[in-house]
């Protein structure tokens, strides 16, 4: 995640998403609508009855959220009902071209259009995150009323914050923290990309991994299994052949991040080294926090601090050493892991400017929404698929490692590697 761009990281994922699934449509006539079977696309029954609903009497609006690695899209009816969804590839315009960006918006776009239940006649609202020129890349697709292009954090404070004030973490492809106190004022922390920073972020987790394997083939580092984790993501026999791959080749930004998930699984399935790189991610996004929360000094304060991005997924791994960080500076604070998905925060945004209050209720009902359509945990399950990792091996790796949480947090290294 870069600092000067607008366009950056905020959840993990890659950047050639498969396709959504179910049958493929037939092409579509202006304000026709054509129920979708509820088994191919996991659409709720309710979301069935409100497809028979015009589509020219009901008003839709989309959420995009782009990043360093995917762009996720929503559609969804005022109501709730009808939910479209889709994925691209990457918009951070510090690490990809203007036309990788534009093609990554204009596949997550179509793809939500095209599964959404009615096919939407026009927008009456989006709410893009890092997702330039989109305006120009929708109005080749459908008509739009309004278009409002919001910060990173924006979809976090939307979904999770009763006050704008509170500090959101993210912790994506990169990372960084954004800081608001009950007068406005406002701070960023980090954002300064691979090269910079990005501590604690998807990538840097990924090269710490790399790194700790080539040290264990040394005998600098502990024994890990993350050296036969990162043979088999790279698709090598021998861990020298990472020179030519990282020094020649080149591994994209993005593509180094998804090595993450396995890295997480390897700490989930008791592996010493990986919980070691999660820990030391998890401290270094509670500093990052904390670092916000002094520059608005709310040391005193109930602040709430909520974390955000695809690297929070790991759980307890990374929260409780992240908690503990912030409560060393703000021993009141509130912290806890988001409860939507940016996307579904982008939603809430764009039905926010069409008069929609963003309150408790409609809240709720977008989470009852989402999880009856099989959405609660998207686009999350499809990115761990994209990485090689199986959802259901990731389920089960998480659960076991909370019988991990009670074992001391540092690693009992050999006397030699301490």
């Amino acid at each position: 995640m870069a600092k000067p761009s607008a366009a950056m990281a905020v959840s993990f994922g890659d950047s050639a998403m498969p396709p959504a699934p179910g049958p493929r449509r037939r092409a579509s006539q202006p304000g026709r609508a054509e129920p979708r079977p509820s088994t191919a696309l996991g659409v709720s029954q309710a979301g069935l009855r409100g497809a028979t609903l015009s589509a020219s009497k009901r008003r839709f609006v989309m959420g995009l959220d782009g990043g360093g690695t995917k762009t996720a899209c929503l559609v969804a009816d005022e109501h709730l009902r009808s939910f479209g969804r889709g994925l691209g590839g990457p918009t951070n315009l510090n690490f990809v071209s203007q036309e990788v960006a534009r093609q990554s918006i204009l596949q997550a776009a179509t793809g939500a259009l095209d599964t959404c239940p009615v096919r939407p006649g026009r927008l009456a609202a989006v709410c893009a995150i890092a997702a330039p020129e989109v305006r120009d890349i929708l109005s080749g697709l459908i008509p739009v009323d309004q278009i409002t292009q919001a910060g990173e954090d924006a979809p976090a404070r939307a979904a999770n914050f009763s006050s704008p004030a509170g500090v959101v973490v993210i912790a994506g492809t990169g990372s960084m923290a954004s800081g608001q106190n009950s007068k406005g004022d406002r701070v960023s922390v980090g954002g300064w990309g691979a090269t910079l920073g990005d501590e604690g972020s998807a990538r840097d987790i990924a090269m710490q991994a790399v790194i700790s394997a080539l040290r264990a083939q040394d005998g600098r580092g502990a024994p890990t299994a993350l050296s036969q984790t990162v043979r088999e993501h790279f698709g090598i026999s021998n861990l020298g052949e990472l020179v030519h791959i990282f020094y020649h080749r080149g591994v994209a930004r993005h593509e180094l991040s998804r090595l993450f998930p396995k890295v997480a699984v390897a700490a989930m399935q008791g592996d010493s080294v990986a919980r070691e790189l999660l820990r030391r991610a998890g401290k270094e996004l509670g500093i990052c926090a904390a670092a916000a929360i002094r520059r608005l000094n709310m040391q005193g304060e109930r602040v709430e601090v909520v974390a955000s991005g695809g690297v929070i997924k790991a759980g307890g791994a990374i929260m409780r050493p992240l908690r503990a960080a912030v409560r060393r500076t703000a021993p009141h604070a509130k912290v806890r892991a988001a409860r939507f998905e940016p996307v579904a925060g982008a939603i809430l945004i764009a039905l926010n400017h069409i008069g929609l209050e963003n309150n408790a209720r409609i809240r709720s009902r977008l989470a009852s929404r989402l999880k009856a359509d099989g959405l609660a945990d998207w686009p999350w399950r499809e990115l761990l698929k994209a990485a090689g990792v199986d959802p259901l091996i990731w389920e089960l790796a998480k659960r076991g490692s909370r019988n991990l949480a009670c074992q001391q947090s540092t690693p009992s290294y050999p006397s030699q590697w301490r």
